[in-house]
């Protein structure tokens, strides 16, 4: 028998959509019929969002929790705060700007009762700017060339996971979390289900295209051992290519009339070679940023406050 629902909601400077979002939630999850509770994690927003959430509490305090941290820890984080302190036997993530439809929840609800552990949407389609559609292709394609484990292509956050799943990803002890690779790589029953992801419903995103690069990044470098192999394969080509035109300039010098232009030639292979080394280097440098953050050991999150919940959780 199915039991009751945990809906986290990470938000970050949403104001103009909690109040929406919450309407939507609500609306889905009382045509669903199942027991649930709503939690929004307040990640240090700084619009008055907190307030509209207290607000709303008060107004529904059965049906709503409301959890504060200390400040903004990210978005992962926000998540993984909010997976700490749901307690349904199902937990579904989804973000307050209503690009992910609320009303996928009941399909995620019904592939759940037919035994699958974890739901996840499918992004077939996505609008926004053409850059950040090829930024996410992008990331896909190298994230699956290089992870340890397959990751499903366009899938995001959003998903439904079960009590199990929830407390393996809440008992790793990851201290730079990438939710959707902990997912995957937690295993169980796992199925996908396509929609189209939507425009924002109100205000500006806060996740710009450098916050979307270092998610990137944490991604890859969580769940790959061999992306640094692949570099050092790369730059063991351009050694050989780099030999082979050595030779093939030395022997044109003193066997044949060939020509080799001077300064554009030279400037452009310095170029890239330069390019190749600070790429590689870049790379070094994020593996050992994020080495640094796992030995420190600090707490993932600090809580500030919370509505609706019973204890307080330790979150080592």
């Amino acid at each position: 028998m199915m039991g009751n629902i945990s809906i986290v909601v990470p938000c970050y400077n949403e104001r103009n959509n909690i109040l929406t979002t919450y309407k939507a939630l609500n609306d889905v999850m009382k045509s669903i019929g199942l027991k649930f509770e709503i939690l929004f994690v307040d990640n240090g927003g700084t619009d008055g969002q907190l307030e509209i959430m207290k607000q709303l509490y008060e107004k529904y305090p059965g049906t709503l929790k409301v959890v504060s941290l200390s400040r903004n820890f990210g978005y992962q984080m926000s998540i993984s705060a909010g997976l700490e302190f749901a307690t349904g036997d199902a937990v579904v993530i989804i973000d307050a700007d209503l690009q992910d439809p609320p009303e996928l929840i009941k399909e995620f609800v019904e592939k759940w009762k037919e035994g699958f552990d974890v739901v996840y949407g499918v992004r077939v389609k996505r609008q926004g700017s053409f850059i950040l559609r090829f930024f996410y292709r992008m990331f896909y394609w190298v994230f699956n060339k290089t992870a340890d484990i397959p990751i499903p292509l366009n899938s995001g956050e959003f998903a439904l996971m079960n009590r199990r799943v929830v407390d393996e990803i809440k008992a790793m002890p990851e201290k730079v979390r990438f939710i959707r690779g902990l997912r995957a790589w937690a295993g169980f029953r796992q199925i996908g289900i396509p929609y189209k992801r939507l425009r924002r419903a109100e205000g500006k995103s806060q996740f710009s295209i450098f916050d979307n690069f270092v998610l990137a990044l944490d991604g890859i470098l969580s769940f790959s051992t061999r992306i640094l192999t692949f570099m050092s394969v790369i730059g063991f080509l351009i050694t050989l290519f780099s030999i082979i035109l050595l030779v093939y300039i030395v022997l044109g010098k003193f066997f044949s009339d060939i020509f080799v232009p001077g300064y554009a030639a030279t400037m452009v292979t310095i170029s890239f070679f330069s390019g190749v080394i600070i790429a590689m280097l870049g790379l070094i440098g994020a593996s050992v940023e994020r080495i640094f953050l796992e030995v420190k050991n600090r707490p993932k999150f600090i809580v500030r406050e919370t509505w609706g919940t019973d204890i307080h959780k330790e979150h080592e």
